[in-house]
């Protein structure tokens, strides 16, 4: 599985990921570990260390924290989320997310 699509949110925001993980006949799939990584995704510098989520099931929910989607000091910043789930017989699915984190406007 790898999918990609774009997310738009403001800085601070923080990010809920649906899931489904299916086989390729479409029956559920159900994840032994499942972590997360963003990065900045021009350059594809690491935001932060691989993360793993704890509950785990084929239709799943995560939520990342806004601390793991930080804007630049620029207008907006473009950040890679990679989400990988293993299974029990060792294989990897992958989804892919381009997010856009715009900074808040001042109103001063």
């Amino acid at each position: 599985m790898s999918s990609i699509y774009e997310a738009e949110i403001w800085d601070g925001e923080s990010l809920p990921i649906n899931i489904q993980w299916r086989e390729n006949d479409g029956t559920d799939a159900v994840p032994s570990t499942v972590r997360y990584r963003t990065f900045d995704n021009v350059t594809k510098t690491p935001i932060i260390a691989s993360q793993s989520v704890g509950s785990v099931d084929a239709d799943m929910s995560i939520v990342i924290p806004a601390a793991h989607l930080p804007a630049t000091e620029e207008t907006m910043r473009w950040v890679l989320l990679v989400i990988g789930g293993t299974f029990s017989d060792s294989t990897e699915k992958m989804a892919v997310t381009v997010v856009k984190v715009k900074n808040l406007p001042s109103f001063s």
